[in-house]
C-alpha cells in the first residue's frame, strides 16, 4: 500500500484538483445558456474548462477551436501516460489512440492538418505524407477503426477498446477496474439500443437525438460515483481520462455550435 500511495501521490494530488474544479450541472447550464462564442468562452474559464480553452483568441474561427481542445487532449493523454506504470504499456497505447479520434478527419482531408506537440510520432509522419497517402498509410498504422466519420461513434469505438488495454490484475485495482469496465460496457449498450428506438420511430436523425448526450451525462456521474474507493492505482487515473475526454466532447459540441449558429439544445 505505501509503495502504490508513493508511485500515485503527485498524479493523485493534480487530477483530484481537476476533478474538484470541474464543472456541476448547474455550471454547465449557466455555461450553454451564454448568447455568443466570447461570452461562452469566458465562462467555461471561469468554471473549471480553462484548461479546454485557456489559448483560445477572441472569437475564434472552427480551426483555432479544433486545434485548441486537440492541444488539451494531447497534454492530457501524455500526462495519464507518464503517470501510468509500465505494466500498463498497452492501456498507454490505447489512451494515445484518443488522440487519433481528433486528428484522424483532419489529416484525411486537409493537407496543412494541424499536429499538436506531443502527439505520436506516427501521426505525425502521417501528416508529412501527401493527401492522397494518408488513408492507406492510417490503416498500415492501425488506425482503420477510426476511419468513420461521426465523432460521437469514434469515441464509442475508442471505449470498446478499454477491456483489452488492461493487463492482468490483483487487488483493489482490478475490483475498479471492472467497475469502470462494466460502466463503460452498459454505456455503450444504451447507446445501441436508444439509436434503434430511434431508427424504429423514424422521427429524426439519430445526430439530433439528444439522448446520446443525457447518457453521456449519465456515465459522468456513475464514473464519479467510483471516486470514493481507495485510489492509488491505475483505475484512479483512467477515471480521470475518462472524465476529462467526457468533458471535452462536450465542449466541443458547445463551441462549434456557437460559432456556427447551430442549435445546441440537449448537449447540457
Amino acid at each position: 500500500m505505501l509503495n502504490r500511495v508513493f508511485h500515485y501521490a503527485q498524479p493523485y494530488v493534480r487530477a483530484r484538483a481537476r476533478i474538484g474544479a470541474m464543472p456541476s450541472k448547474a455550471q454547465w447550464q449557466h455555461i450553454a445558456a451564454a448568447r455568443d462564442l466570447d461570452t461562452l468562452i469566458q465562462r467555461m474559464r471561469e468554471n473549471g474548462l480553462a484548461h479546454w480553452v485557456a489559448q483560445l483568441p477572441r472569437s475564434p474561427d472552427t480551426r483555432a477551436i479544433e486545434n485548441s481542445l486537440r492541444q488539451g487532449v494531447t497534454d492530457l493523454v501524455n500526462d495519464v501516460c507518464r503517470w501510468l506504470p509500465a505494466r500498463w504499456r498497452d492501456g498507454k497505447r490505447w489512451m494515445q489512440s484518443a488522440l487519433t479520434i481528433l486528428l484522424v478527419q483532419d489529416l484525411l482531408h486537409n493537407a496543412d492538418c494541424y499536429i499538436p506537440s506531443g502527439s505520436p510520432a506516427t501521426l505525425q509522419r502521417i501528416a508529412t505524407q501527401p493527401l492522397a497517402h494518408r488513408r492507406e498509410a492510417l490503416i498500415a498504422a492501425g488506425y482503420g477503426p477510426y476511419l468513420k466519420q461521426d465523432h460521437a461513434q469514434l469515441l464509442e469505438i475508442w471505449l470498446q477498446g478499454f477491456g483489452a488495454a488492461c493487463p492482468p490484475l490483483g487487488s483493489r485495482e482490478a475490483y475498479a477496474i471492472r467497475r469502470i469496465r462494466r460502466l463503460v460496457r452498459g454505456h455503450l449498450e444504451a447507446l445501441l439500443d436508444s439509436r434503434q428506438l430511434v431508427r424504429q420511430a423514424a422521427t429524426a436523425r439519430i445526430a439530433d437525438d439528444p439522448t446520446q448526450w443525457r447518457l453521456r451525462e449519465q456515465l459522468s456521474e456513475r464514473l464519479r460515483g467510483l471516486l470514493g474507493y481507495e485510489t492509488f492505482h491505475a483505475g484512479f487515473l483512467l477515471l480521470y481520462a475518462l472524465l476529462e475526454l467526457l468533458q471535452a466532447e462536450r465542449c466541443r459540441a458547445l463551441l462549434l455550435a456557437r460559432a456556427h449558429r447551430w442549435d445546441a439544445a440537449g448537449v447540457v
